[in-house]
C-alpha cells in the first residue's frame, strides 16, 4: 500500500518546524505561483492575473527587505495596490482601468461601508 506521507521535502521541513526564515520566502513563493518546482500541485494559488503580475514585480524589493524595513516594504505595496486594485472589485475581475470613473466609485466608502472594507483589506493582509 503507498505511503500517505508528505515526501516533498519542503513540506516535510515545515512539519518539522525547520524552515525557519526561509518560510516567509517560500510562502510568498507558493502564494505567487512562481512554477516553483518543489511547489506542491492543488490550486493555482491566490492571485491570478495583474494582481499576481503587480506581486511579482515587487518580489525582488521583497528579498531585499528582508535585511530590514519589511514595514515600510508592505506600507508601500499596499498603499500601490489599493489604488490599483479597488477594495469593490471581486477578486476574480480585472481592474476596468479605461474607466477613471468606475475605479472612483469602485474605491469609494460611502457611509457604512466602513466595515466591509476592513473585512475586505484584512483578508488580503491575512492571506499565506
Amino acid at each position: 500500500m503507498p505511503s500517505t506521507r508528505n515526501t516533498n521535502p519542503d513540506a516535510v521541513q515545515e512539519e518539522n518546524g525547520q524552515r525557519g526564515q526561509d518560510a516567509p520566502i517560500h510562502n510568498l513563493l507558493t502564494l505567487l505561483n512562481t512554477g516553483n518546482p518543489t511547489q506542491r500541485r492543488g490550486p493555482k494559488g491566490h492571485f491570478q492575473g495583474s494582481r499576481k503580475q503587480f506581486l511579482n514585480s515587487h518580489l525582488p524589493a521583497y528579498l531585499e527587505s528582508k535585511k530590514g524595513g519589511r514595514q515600510a516594504f508592505w506600507h508601500k505595496v499596499y498603499s500601490k495596490w489599493w489604488q490599483r486594485f479597488p477594495w469593490k472589485l471581486d477578486d476574480d475581475k480585472e481592474p476596468p482601468t479605461d474607466d477613471p470613473a468606475k475605479m472612483i466609485r469602485l474605491a469609494s466608502v460611502a457611509p457604512g461601508e466602513e466595515e466591509m472594507k476592513k473585512q475586505v483589506e484584512a483578508r488580503l493582509t491575512n492571506v499565506g
